[in-house]
């Protein structure tokens, strides 16, 4: 489960620059006008291509663990990520099912990209919702299942970003619950995530993915989203 929760955490969605001032602007728009600029941006995506990093942060046990990779994401649902060391995974949804490849150990493991209601379990990449805030679903689909407040705006090197704070509401199938807080950075004119921050066990466990060098609607051939096992490779299905 730790490995498909990982594969939720990289969903996600320029540059996370270095130096940080608080821009004082009149210009600023309020948190609705940032989620209507949003919701226009999010009609005319339909992909993303994209470098990442993805970092860990555990304060208590002094963990700063940073991994660099690519994304490819295309509406409604299929992605390819891959990650250089120390993770060295490859993690590939195809519409039906999630692959989360380990090339050292030779193992992938499969799990069902959508969630069997009669099963009752966790196959399901249920934890997306975060993500499709700006890259999938409607703004209105995020508020059912998220109390959302704009907690800060920042510039960095010239560009304007809104912080949003998405705190999920309780026992409620739209919000995933197993992070006590997400704030999305919104740039300004692009209008969508370039940094998402997930916040476990109350900001014990912090996980930032930062997307640079971001292309929209860039063509995706099908091959792009299909995992083909390679030989010699054993394949794990945890929940069959």
């Amino acid at each position: 489960m730790q490995r498909l929760k990982n594969i939720v955490l990289f969903i996600v969605v320029s540059t996370l620059f270095s130096s940080i001032a608080v821009f004082s602007n009149d210009n600023w728009k309020d948190k609705e006008q940032v989620l209507d600029e949003v919701e226009r941006a999010n009609k005319t995506f339909e992909s993303i291509e994209a470098d990442l990093t993805f970092t860990k942060i555990i304060p208590l046990l002094e963990v700063n663990e940073v991994s660099n990779g690519e994304i490819r994401y295309k509406k409604p649902g299929y992605a390819y990520i891959k990650f250089s060391e120390p993770r060295n995974e490859i993690n590939v949804i195809d519409g039906e099912y999630v692959w989360i490849f380990h090339p050292g150990a030779k193992q992938v493991e499969k799990y069902k990209a959508k969630m069997d209601a009669q099963e009752g379990d966790s196959q399901a990449t249920q934890g997306i919702n975060f993500f499709e805030l700006g890259y999938k679903g409607s703004v209105a689909e995020a508020k059912k299942g998220y109390e959302i407040s704009l907690i800060e705006k920042k510039v960095e090197k010239g560009k304007r970003f809104y912080v949003l704070e998405l705190i999920p509401k309780v026992n409620l199938p739209e919000a995933d619950d197993r992070y006590s807080k997400i704030h999305l950075w919104i740039e300004e004119g692009f209008w969508l995530p370039s940094v998402i921050e997930l916040f476990e066990s109350e900001g014990e466990i912090v996980n930032k993915i930062e997307l640079n060098n971001i292309a929209l609607n860039k063509p995706m051939p099908a091959k792009t989203f299909q995992f083909v096992i390679p030989k010699g490779v054993e394949v794990i299905e945890p929940f069959k």
